[in-house]
C-alpha cells in the first residue's frame, strides 16, 4: 500500500466534508505515531500501521470522547453517517474509534484498524477481548456458552492493560470489520 499526503492534518475535525465519507486511508507506522494519544509512546513504532476510515459523527450533540466507538447510523443507513455505540454491537455495524474529539455533526478520521486508545467501562483485562458497551465504551467479552448472554463473537479487539475504572483510557488493537 501507498501512503498519500492529506489535504489537512489527520488529527483534524472538519465541519465540512474534505473527503468522502467512509474512505479509508493505510498509515504507516513511522508516521502513525506522530499523531498518536499521548499514551502511546512517541517515537515507538512497534505498534505497527493503522488504517484509518474518514466517518460523520451525526450525533444531534454529543461529542465522540477519544477512545469511543463508533457504529453505523442504523436511523439513515448513510454511507459514514455514525453514532456512539449503545452497548453490544455486532462487529459488522462498528467503523471505528475516534482517536481525539470530534464534534457532533462533524468530519474526522478514526481508527478503523491498528493500535490505539479505547474508552473503557471498568471491567477490561490486559491480554483480554473486548466488545463494544454503552456511551462508546468497550468491555470484556462475555465466553460462556451457556451463559444467558455469550458476546465471544462480538468480540473487536484486545486490550493490552487492565482499565482503572470507568472511563480510563487503554491502549489496545483494534479492528472494526463495518467500514
Amino acid at each position: 500500500m501507498e501512503y498519500r499526503a492529506l489535504a489537512n492534518s489527520l488529527d483534524t475535525v472538519d465541519t465540512e466534508a474534505a473527503y468522502r465519507p467512509g474512505t479509508t486511508l493505510w498509515v504507516p507506522a513511522d508516521e502513525w505515531e506522530r499523531f498518536c494519544p499521548a499514551t502511546l509512546v512517541s517515537g515507538d513504532d512497534t505498534f505497527g500501521d493503522a488504517e484509518m476510515v474518514y466517518l460523520y459523527n451525526d450525533e444531534a450533540a454529543t461529542a465522540f470522547g477519544i477512545g469511543e466507538v463508533a457504529m453505523q447510523d442504523t436511523g439513515d443507513y448513510a454511507a459514514g453517517n455514525v453514532l456512539r455505540t449503545t452497548g453490544v454491537i455486532a462487529p459488522r455495524l462498528l467503523k471505528g474509534v475516534a482517536q481525539w474529539a470530534v464534534a457532533a455533526g462533524s468530519y474526522a478520521w478514526f481508527l478503523k484498524r491498528g493500535v490505539g486508545q479505547v474508552d473503557c467501562d471498568g471491567n477490561v483485562t490486559a491480554g483480554a477481548e473486548f466488545t463494544s458497551d454503552a456511551a462508546g465504551q468497550v468491555t470484556d467479552v462475555v465466553a460462556n456458552a451457556d451463559a444467558a448472554v455469550d458476546t465471544k463473537a462480538d468480540a473487536f479487539g484486545v486490550a493490552y492493560a487492565n482499565d482503572a475504572g470507568a472511563g480510563t483510557l487503554v491502549t489496545a488493537f483494534v479492528n472494526c470489520p463495518g467500514s
